[in-house]
């Protein structure tokens, strides 16, 4: 029903040259200027934001099964799903290990709740980093679907197969269902897939979930009503 937004940076820090033996009492280390944004990052992440009661309502919803799934507290699901997330995913740079980096480069994914404005955020960003280049590669904005016929479909066939009531959620990632989101369509996200493997090498889906899933879109298919 809902999905955090996302924003993806490549940052390029710049060191002077220098000889290793004079850091740190001397030296302007790229690397280093890259670890020190990372912790910059924590600061962002332990922000909290404002959000509106339906957000908070299906987040609180979330948290329960997402611990469940990923065998975490509640207070930690809560902050997977409330807070910005921020993930180094690929860093880069020196060029000897006796030299002094002059070059250090960082791909930076960050998911972004809702009520964090993301503008904002990267202008703080590129405030706290006034002296290195930071290019956004990419941006969305979290959406929302407001609960409609769909998710009391979807929340039906669930019902209906597992024999367990679901209620609407959110996922802590983004997903291309904003673009629907954008021309006022509703959405929900409903699908296979193991948390604790997700993007893993071998990522895989057991059967009985997809058999699951297939009899839900079946249950859902079957009771659209006729136009």
């Amino acid at each position: 029903m809902a999905k955090k937004g996302v924003l993806r940076l490549h940052i390029t820090f710049t060191g002077d040259a220098g000889h290793a033996s004079l850091h740190p009492v001397l030296g302007n280390s790229a690397i280093v200027q890259a670890c020190s944004f990372l912790e910059y990052c924590e600061n962002i992440h332990s922000r909290r934001w404002l959000d509106d009661p339906l957000v908070r309502e299906v987040i609180e919803n979330t948290t329960q099964s997402l611990s469940a799934l990923l065998s975490i507290t509640q207070e930690q699901s809560t902050a997977i799903l409330s807070r910005v997330s921020y993930n180094p995913g690929i860093i880069s740079g020196g060029e000897r290990m006796n030299v002094i980096a002059q070059k250090c480069l960082l791909d930076l994914d960050m998911r972004i709740p809702w009520g964090c404005d993301v503008d904002s955020l990267i202008r703080d960003i590129q405030t706290h980093l006034s002296e290195t280049q930071v290019d956004v590669m990419d941006v969305a904005k979290p959406t929302l679907s407001r609960p409609g016929m769909l998710c009391d479909l979807v929340c039906a066939g669930i019902l209906a197969v597992h024999g367990k009531k679901a209620k609407p959620g959110v996922t802590q990632a983004a997903s291309d269902a904003r673009h629907l989101r954008e021309i006022g369509a509703e959405v929900v996200n409903y699908g296979p897939g193991d948390l604790s493997r997700l993007h893993a090498v071998n990522e895989c889906v057991p059967i009985h979930m997809l058999e699951h899933c297939k009899d839900v879109y079946m249950h859902v298919l079957s009771h659209i009503p006729s136009p």
